[in-house]
Parts: C-alpha cells; structure tokens; sequence
C-alpha cells in the first residue's frame, strides 16, 4: 500500500479517552523520582507533564506488537516498520490540570509523512492532544512518533553549551520498570535487555522519551512562576546505567535546557517559557 493511501484516511481520526486523575498515581511517580517535596494530593496542580501517566491506551494482549507496544493499524495505520520512537513535541499550558478530577483527552492524527533517513525508510506521525477539566482546555500538547526498522543507536553529536546549572541523573532498570507501569507502557526496549540487542540493536535499555521529558519540565517549573510553553527534541537515545547532566541556561526567552552525557553528548534538547 503506498504512503498516500495510508496517510490519507488516516490525517484527522480522533479518540477521546476520560480518566480521573488518581493521586495514588500521582503519590506513585513521585516515589519513583525520589522527589523531597511533599506528594501531589486531591485538589493540587498535577505537574506538568505528568498527564503521561494518565489516560491509558488499555490493549489487549493479543492486539500488541512484536515490540510489546501497541500495535499500528488501529488508531495509527500499519506502516510495515519495526521499531516506534518517540522523537519529541510540544506542550502548550492553558491551566493545571487538577488531581482527583475526572478530565478527558482528544487525540487527533495531524500529520503523517515519510522520509529515507540513513537507516532506511522513515514514517513520522505528529499527533495532536487536547485535554479537558470542568469544560475547560488545560493543556495541548503535540507528540512527534517515528517509525523505522530496527537499525541501532544515533552516535550522540556534542551538546556545545555552557550551563548555569546541571544535575546529575542515572537511570536503573527499577526506575524504567515503574515508570513503564505507570504509563501501562509495554515497550520491551524499556525492559528487555536480550530484546534491545538482539533485536533493536541498542547497547542497554532504553530511557523513555517522556521520562525525560518530564525531568526537563521538573527543571523549568523549579525556575519559571508559570510554566506556558515546552517543547523538547531527542537526539539520540539514553540507557540505562549511564550517568548524565541535567542542564538549563537562562535565554532572553525562557529558558534552555538538555541533558547530555558524560562525554558532552547531546541527549535531548528543550525550551520553556513563562506564561
């Protein structure tokens, strides 16, 4: 099937998915982080980014791919590709989302679009999320996917920049496992270490994107009164085991921040800005 009849039907379908947002979900994730502030609580802003833990996409097991993800050609059509990645997006803040209230999220195919990269044939997916509390849009947030067959790990290119302030992380299996949990997210590159080398050709398990997304978002909500608007761009992926820098600068705009590794490698890049 070429690219056209796929993307074509495709540009426009939508989902909704309802969820009240637990704090005993919220209370989990925080754990997970080792975070020192005190848990978010029934009535209390949810962080930013920590809607990714909500709104599951509930599949049955026999409707997963070989991957351990949700299998395409459903919602997303079947592209024929092996591998899914989450390569970035952006998140706009209308207001907090509020734990403890029920709120619902519109997802809407945007675009689709196919390119030959390096390792081959590419299929990039932008979706569109809307999520809604008491009638009111809270947030909107876009997420770019790529599709690709399984070719190994980008060589991280150097992150270039000088810091006003870093922080370190690591990220073990425990850590990855929980959070996969959490965002009932049952990627095998997260967990499965014969899978990510036998198979998706990655040294170790692999960080996920939203994961350190969020950590980003942490950053910039430690420094911005209101956080408005985040958008972030992964560059190559991040294992687990290794140690890695947390980093933000101030910018005329916001702030810019990354994380980058031991050698000075670009793992992820992101800006923020105040409301």
């Amino acid at each position: 099937m070429s690219m056209g009849n796929l993307a074509e039907p495709a540009v426009g379908r939508s989902r909704e998915i309802v969820d009240r947002l637990d704090p005993e979900r919220a209370r989990a994730l925080h754990a997970a982080l080792a975070r020192k502030d005190p848990p978010p609580e029934n009535g209390d802003p949810l962080p930013a980014f920590w809607h990714q833990i909500y709104f599951w996409d509930i599949v049955p097991s026999d409707r997963l791919g070989p991957d351990g993800h949700a299998g395409t050609g459903d919602f997303i059509p079947q592209f024929g590709l092996a591998q899914r990645m989450w390569a970035g997006g952006r998140l706009k803040v209308e207001r907090p989302l509020v734990v403890g209230v029920e709120a619902g999220k519109v997802s809407v195919i945007e675009d689709v679009s196919e390119r030959t990269g390096r390792s081959g044939r590419l299929v990039f997916v932008t979706l569109r999320h809307e999520f809604r509390q008491g009638g009111h849009l809270a947030l909107v947030e876009h997420q770019d996917l790529v599709y690709r067959n399984a070719g190994g790990s980008p060589v991280p290119k150097p992150a270039g920049r000088s810091a006003d302030g870093c922080r370190a992380m690591t990220f073990d299996p425990i850590l990855l496992f929980r959070y996969s949990a959490l965002t009932l997210n049952g990627h095998r590159i997260h967990y499965d270490a014969d899978y990510c080398r036998d198979v998706a050709g990655y040294p170790g398990l692999v960080v996920h994107g939203p994961l350190l997304a969020s950590l980003l978002v942490d950053e910039a909500e430690s420094c911005l009164e209101h956080l408005g608007e985040f958008e972030y761009r992964a560059t190559a992926p991040t294992f687990s085991g290794e140690k890695v820098q947390i980093c933000r600068k101030d910018a005329d705009d916001g702030l810019r921040l990354w994380i980058e590794d031991s050698n000075g490698g670009l793992r992820m890049s992101a800006a923020a800005r105040a409301v």
